[in-house]
């Protein structure tokens, strides 16, 4: 495992996607007055090497992003909880991590993708934040692995809740031909960024020019596009969310660490009200609406963060629950 301040990279040519994304993660965390350093992790499983972006000490805090995003989308929510130790993860062929097979079995291969990471980290248990289809992916590790999680906080709307209808064109993109045909038409760009904004109820003129820059480069990267179809593909049919992925009642109930929720009020991918029923049955959570769309930090990133960090381990707290500690106080 190896690390390497992104601050001190040098100018870089934009013909190489790879370096492309890193200046401009690099622009986004001056933004956000940010020290962010970037670690790569060997997975046991998936067998890869999974990208990581720390920044800040204290209690740690895992960031899991949603459906065709990647870590650095995080910055701005990050910047907003201070006194903790962020862990901004790339999902398989997203950012920059390796891609993997991960889609057969996706709520098994989800469970094992956190598990080893947070083994890779030497974590022993997190708080979680997640959007979207890493909120599903989080609850699947909470109910696995209960020890790991210290507590869930979901951002923007939690795919895999029992009821909502998936828009049209979502299920759209994810038909095994047609999808890849629109998505193809997709051409990474500054226009088609501000429409994938847009299609997730955001306004694009409302988020910040460094953050779009960063999805504009993340799409350029070439495992993205790939990643993205196999994602859809995987946990969407013509019907909407593949049943086999969907927490029923009893799960949700069975989730018991404390979980927060803060919907954006015009998230374009899940009513607020199927949010709230999913709430209703858990045995600690609580539920607000903040920001406008599914990714609602990117509206109102101090808002998301007050709304989440009741549910968070204190900041500034030492952080001694992890792996090597525990082997430490043991002997081991």
């Amino acid at each position: 495992m190896s690390s390497s301040p992104l601050e001190s990279v040098h100018p870089r040519t934009a013909a190489d996607p790879v370096d492309a994304l890193r200046d401009a993660e690099a622009r986004l965390f001056r933004v956000h007055g940010l020290a962010v350093r970037e670690r790569w992790l060997s997975l046991a499983r998936p067998k890869i090497r999974a990208r990581v972006l720390e920044s800040g000490e204290g209690p740690p805090v895992l960031h899991v992003h949603g459906g065709g995003t990647f870590g650095a989308v995080s910055v701005p929510l990050a910047a907003a909880l201070p006194g903790r130790r962020h862990l901004l993860l790339d999902r398989p062929g997203f950012g920059l991590s390796e891609r993997a097979d991960v889609y057969p079995d996706f709520r098994a291969r989800s469970i094992e993708l956190l598990v080893s990471t947070l083994d890779a980290l030497e974590l022993d248990s997190v708080d979680i934040v997640a959007n979207s289809i890493g909120a599903g992916m989080a609850m699947w590790l909470a109910l696995a692995h209960p020890s790991r999680v210290r507590s869930l906080a979901f951002v923007g709307g939690a795919a895999m809740l029992p009821g909502p209808e998936l828009p049209f064109v979502l299920r759209l993109l994810a038909m095994p031909v047609i999808g890849p045909l629109l998505l193809a038409l997709e051409r990474p760009s500054p226009a088609q960024v501000r429409a994938f904004l847009r299609r997730f109820g955001h306004d694009p003129d409302a988020v910040e020019p460094a953050l779009q820059a960063v999805v504009l480069a993340a799409e350029r990267v070439p495992t993205h596009a790939v990643a993205w179809r196999e994602l859809l593909q995987a946990t969407i049919s013509w019907k909407g969310q593949r049943p086999g992925l969907v927490l029923t009642q009893e799960e949700l109930r069975a989730i018991a660490c404390p979980v927060a929720f803060a919907w954006g009020a015009k998230d374009s991918m899940v009513d607020a009200r199927d949010g709230r029923a999913a709430a209703e049955q858990m045995r600690d959570a609580r539920f607000e609406v903040v920001g406008t769309g599914h990714a609602p930090w990117l509206d109102d990133a101090a808002g998301v963060a007050r709304a989440i960090e009741p549910v968070l381990a204190p900041r500034g707290e030492r952080a001694d629950s992890s792996l090597r500690a525990r082997g430490a106080r043991s002997g081991g």
